[in-house]
């Protein structure tokens, strides 16, 4: 995990702190209470609203507008029965401001931290909920000559609650809502955003029928407007969490959510403007438990949305999108039960009117889940989905740039009896440029998928499952000079040692390419799919199946004197080991490729495909059973009038 390390070096809190204590800021409450047998009820609470609004018209106008506040709660509880504790904060801020004139500065700042503790000690029955809440808007407005503007939030949250004792309930929630705005028309126009969220819920619960729920919500809203000469514009939006839960006893149940929505748009019309878009949204979540029946569950949504348009001339525009998650469970006992989900979601909309266009996406998503089953009766599901969304629309001469990378890794370990282990991963992609006379267009996407699961024991099921599809689209008239680049890689491995074992492993690939130009149109297209499969099964009634399937499909339309060239290639590796007894293995491998070109007079097409599959199976022992078959359809079409 990128960044992380940095992240968990205190949550930026001696920074925070220090300047609470410097403005005299720091709010803080504490209680406790010791109950042989009674029930206690504690309850704190923090509400603060701040509204700020400047105006100014004239020469040399500077405004700043800044507030602070940093919030600790600290609540303990012993030896009580049916006690209840809540924890919460809420800091709402609304900062405007307006300037008309010549060497205008304005700069907004906005820094929250909250500090929330919970203690449980011999109870029964009792209830912790903590709760904060940070909300800020942010919006400014200048018309003139050397405008300079920036906008800075910062949100930090730690919640911590520690229980021992039968029946303990304990919730933490935590959201940030961050709302940025800036207009600035004129000459020599900058403008600049940054939002911060950073937070970590720690959670641990010893005891019987405990009950963990960590939840947390960013929403970050960034929009930019800019006319006239030289403007600037910059967004960049930050969200890291952290969430660790720990059980140990009966019973126990854990839940885990975070979600991240992000939203950044910017408007730009003028000559010489340049736009810059940033966006990272990591989390880090870590469940460990030790008993009887326990459940665990953890869950990663984000959604980023990047929208700029930009009329004029010599413009250039960037994007740039990073999701990163790290999910690891641990269960010891029996009639353990794991799940770990996370989807991300990128879209990525760029569009350009004009001469001199320079338009660049790039969108990253890493996953890695672990889980780790010690005993009998045990379950693990992950689930791992990625879908990218980019597109790009330029004028004459626009010079276009699209970039995707989805990377999961799933790994599962079960020992025991009676063991379930699922994995899935999917990664979708989709990309369309469209650019008129002497456009450059390139559009590249990798897809890597990583599975392993390794099973000791008996009556052990395993599946994994990866899908990767590929869309790529590219449009352009006279001259236009396009190349289109997808690459996947899958591997699957699965290893189970015992009896009746069931193994299956299942690789689907599907990669699409299309491009269309006029006159003088040199287009090319390279499709490569890889895929490797393993699975090894050690002691009786063993049943193991490897299906490998890979489509491409790749078109070109070109006009008089174009230059396409068609490129794929597909790999396919299995093997499967099995000793013992009763042992059934089967490797199906696919590989479909269509190719098809057309193209008008004094055209120069090529087309290359290379299909690859190597299969290998062993099995040592009495009434084993082993199939293999694979097939390769390649079709390609050329059409030159």
């Amino acid at each position: 995990m990128e960044n992380v390390k940095g992240f968990r070096n205190v949550l930026n809190w001696k920074k925070l702190i220090g300047a609470g204590l410097a403005a005299g800021l720091i709010v803080g409450s504490a209680s406790g209470a010791f109950a042989s047998h009674g029930s206690v009820k504690q309850e704190q609470k923090r509400d603060k609203q701040e509204f700020s609004a400047q105006a100014y018209i004239g020469t040399l106008i500077g405004q700043n507008q800044s507030t602070s506040e940093t919030t600790g709660q600290f609540q303990s509880d012993t030896f009580s029965w049916g006690s209840k504790q809540f924890q919460k904060t809420a800091k709402g801020s609304v900062q405007l401001q307006g300037g008309l004139g010549a060497l205008i500065g304005q700069n907004q700042n906005v820094l929250n931290g909250s500090i929330q503790t919970q203690n449980v000690t011999f109870d029964k029955k009792s209830k912790q909920v903590q709760v904060t809440d940070d909300n800020s808007a942010q919006l400014q407005g200048a018309l003139g000559l050397l405008i300079g503007q920036n906008q800075d939030a910062f949100n930090g949250t730690l919640q911590t609650q520690n229980s021992t004792g039968k029946y303990n309930d304990q919730v933490q929630v935590g959201g940030n809502t961050n709302l940025q705005g800036q207009l600035g028309a004129g000459i020599l126009v900058g403008q600049n955003q940054d939002v911060a969220n950073e937070a970590i819920q720690n959670a641990d619960v010893v005891g019987i029928g405990n009950d963990q729920t960590q939840s947390y919500d960013n929403t970050n809203l960034q929009g930019q407007l800019g006319l006239g000469i030289l403007v600037g514009q910059t967004q960049g939006s930050t969200n890291s969490s952290s969430q660790d839960a720990a059980a140990g006893g009966l019973f126990n149940d854990q839940d885990q959510d975070v979600d991240n929505t992000t939203a950044q748009g910017q408007l730009g019309l003028g000559v010489l403007i340049g736009q810059s878009q940033n966006s990272s949204n990591e989390s880090v979540q870590l469940a460990d438990t030790d008993g009887f029946a326990n459940e665990q569950d953890q869950d990663v949504e984000t959604e980023t949305a990047q929208g700029k348009i930009a009329v004029g001339a010599l413009i250039g525009q960037s994007q740039d999108s990073y999701n990163g998650s790290a999910q690891s469970a641990t269960s010891e006992g029996a009639k353990n039960e794991q799940s770990q989900g996370v989807a991300d979601a990128t879209e990525q909309g760029q569009v350009a009117v004009g001469v001199g266009v320079s338009q660049g996406q790039t969108s990253a998503n890493t996953n890695t889940q672990t889980s780790d089953l010690d005993g009998k009766s045990n379950e693990a599901t992950q689930v791992g989905a990625n879908v990218t969304d980019q597109g790009q629309l330029g004028g004459s001469g626009t010079d276009q740039a699209q970039a995707s990378t989805n990377d999961s890794t799933q790994l599962a370990s079960a020992e025991g009896k009676y063991n379930d282990s699922v994995q899935v991963g999917v990664n979708v992609t989709d990309q369309g440029q469209e650019g008129t006379t002497g456009a450059d267009q390139a559009q590249n996407s990798d897809n890597d998928t990583l599975q392993g699961t390794v099973a000791e024991g008996k009556n052990n099921d395993q599946a994994q499952v990866s899908a990767n599809t590929t869309e790529q689209g590219q449009s352009g008239s006279t001259g236009v000079d396009q190349a289109q680049s997808a690459s996947n890689d899958t591997e699957q491995y699965a290893e189970a040692e015992g009896k009746n074992n069931d193994q299956a492993q299942v690789a689907v690939t599907e990669t699409a390419q299309s491009q269309g130009g006029e006159c003088d149109a040199d287009q090319d297209q390279s499709a490569d799919t890889t895929t490797t499969q393993g699975a090894e099964a050690d002691g009786k009634n063993n049943d193991q199946a490897q299906v490998a399937a890979a489509t491409t499909e790749q078109a070109q339309v070109g006009g008089e004197d174009a230059n396409q060239g068609q490129h794929s290639s597909t790999t396919a590796s299995q093997s499967a080991v099995a000793v013992g007894a009763n042992n059934e293995q089967t490797q199906v491998a696919t590989a479909e490729t269509q190719q098809n070109q057309g193209a008008a007079g004094d055209a120069t097409q090529n087309q290359t495909s290379n299909s690859v599959s190597s299969q290998v199976s062993a099995a040592f022992g009495s009434n084993s059973t082993q199939s293999q078959s694979s097939s390769s359809v390649v079709v390609q079409s050329q059409t030159a009038n």
